[in-house]
């Protein structure tokens, strides 16, 4: 009875043994998967936050970042270990850089994989974030200061920018007018740095600062309308590069409500 329970301890235990070895050996036939990593801008003044997913089949991960410019990029080591995160706090204000991730198994390296875009500033986003979907819009109700941004690399053309979602209730069969305030940059008499989306309806109207914009509930209970403010690209970045960008601030409030 004895050796039978003997035998049966050491079978269990060779066949742990047997599964931590087959994923032991899984990990060392896989290579490593080479993605993007995900970077984070306007969360901390000065600092782009790196993050990536930890690969089982890499020893070491390595991040690159190069300052974006419209000539050949030059890339450098930020970090190599085995974190799956890093902050970059050596940025200036405006700053614009371009991350990759590579990884190492052994002697050999896997990527680098394509750059992502990060933008240093010393503006970080407003109270109202996060409202960049209508899930999270923010309700207004009285009025409200906030800031918006777009960023675009010269390289790849990808986009750092902010979309800023709201909700007004409005009484039955009342209309209700919104004004946008645009105070940095200072517009110009005809434009502005942003636009105005009505959700439903397109396309975007660009904004001018100090105007009315009417919403109407010609419906016999009270109805919550959606609304964006979103930067304009045309008018942040340098039309010779395309690329660049800009922190817009502005304030929204509702100017009056009237009957129908």
């Amino acid at each position: 009875m004895k050796k039978g329970c003997l035998l049966l301890c050491v079978l269990i235990s060779c066949a742990g043994c047997s599964d931590a070895l087959l994923t032991e050996m899984d990990r060392l036939a896989a290579d490593p998967e080479v993605v993007p990593p995900r970077v984070e801008s306007f969360q901390q003044e000065l600092t782009v936050s790196v993050s990536w997913e930890e690969d089982e089949a890499a020893d070491e991960y390595v991040l690159r970042r190069a300052e974006d410019s419209a000539g050949v990029l030059s890339y450098e080591i930020l970090y190599r270990g085995s974190e799956t995160h890093y902050r970059d706090t050596d940025v200036e204000d405006e700053g614009r850089y371009l991350y990759t991730l590579a990884k190492k198994k052994g002697n050999r390296e896997f990527g680098p994989s394509s750059p992502v875009l990060g933008v240093g500033n010393d503006c970080i986003g407003d109270i109202w974030e996060p409202n960049n979907t209508k899930e999270q819009a923010a309700g207004l109700e009285h009025e409200l200061a906030a800031n918006s941004f777009y960023y675009e690399d010269a390289v790849t053309h990808s986009t750092v920018q902010d979309t800023d979602w709201y909700k007004i209730t409005i009484p039955p069969r009342c209309s209700a007018s919104i004004v946008v305030i645009q105070s940095d940059p200072i517009p110009s008499q005809n434009s502005s740095h942003l636009s105005y989306l009505v959700e439903g309806t397109g396309p975007a109207e660009t904004i001018a600062s100090g105007v009315l914009y009417p919403l109407e509930n010609t419906g016999l209970t009270t109805a919550s309308f959606l609304f964006c403010i979103r930067p304009r690209a045309e008018e942040c970045r340098e039309e010779l590069t395309l690329s660049g960008g800009a922190v817009v601030k502005y304030s929204l409030r509702i100017s009056r409500i009237d009957f129908l």
